[in-house]
């Protein structure tokens, strides 16, 4: 009865974990920037709208917080969903987000970033990943 209770208590620890990561796209932020880049690509190519892409970093990406986007890529999202999003305004053409977070040393953490840029058309040009090193 004890081992069953504690495999049960492990897959609880495990979904807890993984969280709203079960069944997403995982980028890997311990990757380089560009396999981060090409992976993100792969999902989102050059050239698709930015509804389309907020639609895949808030329903298929696993992500940290927080999250931007463009307002527009925001209201076209939340009309369809029904519902308001967990999603930042920004005034520039892009959705960004954190993907995750690490340890950088004692005190120091490193935050990797994604943002998808858009033209005045909306369609994605480019994909930007990014690392940046927090501290005291």
């Amino acid at each position: 009865m004890r081992s069953v209770s504690l495999l049960l208590t492990a897959i609880c620890c495990l979904c807890f974990i993984a969280g709203c990561c079960i069944g997403r796209v995982r980028p890997g932020i311990h990757s380089s920037n560009e396999r981060i880049r090409t992976r993100l690509l792969s999902h989102t190519p050059t050239g698709t709208n930015g509804t389309n892409a907020l639609a895949f970093v808030v329903e298929r990406l696993c992500h940290g917080s927080p999250l931007w986007a463009y307002p527009a890529y925001v209201d076209g999202l939340e009309a369809v969903a029904g519902h308001r999003l967990p999603v930042g305004r920004d005034t520039h053409r892009y959705v960004r987000v954190v993907l995750g977070e690490y340890p950088a040393g004692i005190f120091f953490s490193t935050l990797v970033t994604a943002e998808w840029q858009f033209d005045t058309a909306d369609k994605l040009t480019n994909i930007v990943v990014e690392r940046h090193t927090i501290g005291p």
